[in-house]
């Protein structure tokens, strides 16, 4: 299923106007804010499309893009943390992105739960907490930009 779902992203990523645009339209939209853009600059530089691979550098524009909710963002971050891509391996951190993405979608709880395993009790229910308050703190923002 992960294999599906970046497929899917690098689909998209080429056939997107941003990408027909160019990479550096792509870096201005990004760093402009979008989410979109974020998230499709860190599958760049993670996979080295248009750009060197970078992890780091992926990992940066991941952490933009899941703070805005992205949910590829949120999965691919939790990988980078699994697998130690750009970042120290961090099951607990991985676990936190992951089951942020499970909640947008399910397809990748499979991928959490791997973690999760990896995981005491105690450690599951600390990062679950922090999940509820991340998702409680960005419900809010969201509600605040709308007014």
């Amino acid at each position: 299923m992960v294999n599906k779902i970046i497929l899917v992203a690098l689909a998209i990523m080429l056939c997107s106007s941003a990408f027909c645009a160019g990479i550096d339209d792509v870096k201005e939209m990004a760093k402009g804010g979008s989410e979109l853009s974020q998230s499709l600059l860190g599958l760049s530089y993670f996979h080295g499309h248009d750009v060197p691979q970078n992890y780091k550098e992926a990992v940066k524009w991941f952490r933009k893009a899941a703070e805005q909710g992205n949910s590829l963002a949120l999965f691919m971050l939790g990988l980078a943390y699994r697998d130690g891509k750009g970042v120290p391996q961090n099951y607990k951190e991985a676990y936190f992105w992951l089951n942020l993405a499970a909640s947008q979608d399910s397809s990748v709880a499979r991928q959490r739960d791997e973690v999760a395993a990896k995981l005491t009790p105690g450690k599951l229910e600390e990062v679950q907490a922090r999940c509820t308050k991340w998702l409680e703190d960005f419900e809010k923002r969201k509600r605040e930009s709308l007014k």
